[in-house]
């Protein structure tokens, strides 16, 4: 994947787009809540439900190629957490990102998957009722894994989320049978994109990109 990217403390560039980096470690996949625009401080999701993972349909996994890309630790600014690694400083990750240990893997989540989802889960639809117009869903997330994993996934024909509240499983599947794990913790996630739903009534209609933006 063509990286067009730049990574700054409070988003991520990638092509075209910019995503969200607020709080981003307590983000995950399929997360609802409000979005929130402090003054002096970053926007940000903060999160009220999460919609039920097995029942998200992945649509894409996508390894970010960070190549040309210059990534700084200040730039990555928080500690992050990898799959199999544990918990590293953004110095660290910053380094391990340049020489290829570590890339940038997005997972995005198909917008009418998530919007069905979320039409079939009442604690989701009464806690965007209850953030009015503020009310978001996580539809896209960049995590930070091992660069052989972001492999394997990449290779995969089709993807699964798994999972409960305090846990997030991410798998891949190839057309040759081999299969690829990888548990995506809490504080996983570098950045995220937020979805806008559209009500008609008391069910979603419709949902449209809400991208990072200066406040």
């Amino acid at each position: 994947m063509d990286a067009g990217a730049a990574v700054r403390e409070d988003h991520l560039h990638l092509d075209g787009v910019d995503y969200f980096r607020g709080r981003a470690a307590t983000v995950r996949l399929g997360d609802v809540g409000e979005r929130r625009n402090p003054v002096g401080s970053q926007s940000h999701l903060a999160v009220q439900a999460r919609l039920p993972r097995a029942r998200l349909a992945i649509e894409r996994v996508a390894r970010i190629d960070l190549q040309g890309v210059t990534v700084r630790g200040s730039d990555v600014a928080v500690d992050v957490t990898v799959a199999e690694v544990g918990s590293l400083g953004a110095s660290t990750v910053a380094r391990l990102l340049h020489d290829r240990t570590l890339c940038l893997l997005k997972v995005e989540a198909a917008r009418r998957g998530v919007i069905d989802v979320a039409n079939e889960s009442a604690r989701s639809l009464d806690a965007l009722r209850r953030s009015g117009k503020a009310g978001r869903l996580v539809h896209q997330v960049i995590v930070v894994v091992e660069t052989i994993t972001a492999r394997e996934l990449t290779e995969a024909t089709r993807w699964s989320l798994g999972g409960d509240d305090d846990s997030c499983v991410l798998t891949g599947f190839g057309g040759d049978g081999r299969r690829s794990v990888v548990a995506l913790a809490p504080g996983a996630t570098l950045a995220y994109l937020l979805l806008t739903p559209t009500w008609l009534g008391k069910r979603i209609a419709d949902a449209e990109c809400d991208s990072w933006r200066r406040p």
